[in-house]
């Protein structure tokens, strides 16, 4: 069945992470990258054609993410309704796939934020990207805080409800 071979590719493919593309597109690769040029930009024309470089970085950068989140989402949701499986790992793998679409927008502002964060960095200004982190963490903590006091049985419609606030969270933190 051409829907349960889909689901076999959409399981593999679950196990590359949103963490990757903020490795390569957050703090990681591209913020490698952006820091030299930035540097020089800096050195040699002064602090307005680093705004000016980073005024196309940014829209292109988030188009980019925006098509990665769009069809990595559509996939999720395809997969989704064609897995058949049945038991407790279909229904597992179900709930990854409703649970993608929801997680994966935050891809877009983690990596947007990472990028800014290490131009603030580079910068001297510390602050500010700590400041976000703290304040993520914070609202996630007792958003988990309060899904779990408020959902204290541990059914399976709980605990997908429990999950998809979870995501939610995520999304809204981002």
């Amino acid at each position: 069945h051409l829907c349960n071979k889909l689901s076999a590719v959409g399981i593999a493919a679950h196990h590359v992470r949103l963490g990757q593309c903020r490795r390569l597109f957050g703090e990681g690769a591209l913020g490698n990258a952006l820091m030299p040029i930035v540097a020089e930009l800096d050195t040699k024309y002064g602090r307005e054609s680093v705004k000016g470089a980073l005024a196309v970085v940014f829209p292109c950068l988030g188009a980019l993410l925006g098509i990665i989140v769009i069809i990595c989402s559509l996939i999720a949701l395809i997969l989704g309704n064609c897995l058949t499986g049945t038991g407790e790992d279909g229904d597992r793998w179900r709930l990854v796939f409703i649970l993608t679409p929801l997680l994966m927008p935050y891809t877009i502002f983690i990596c947007l934020t990472g990028v800014m964060t290490a131009v603030l960095n580079y910068a001297r200004c510390f602050i500010l990207p700590a400041f976000y982190s703290l304040s993520m963490n914070i609202f996630l903590v007792g958003g988990l805080l309060w899904g779990w006091y408020s959902k204290a049985d541990s059914t399976l419609p709980e605990l997908k409800r429990f999950l998809i606030v979870l995501s939610l969270l995520f999304l809204i933190s981002g």
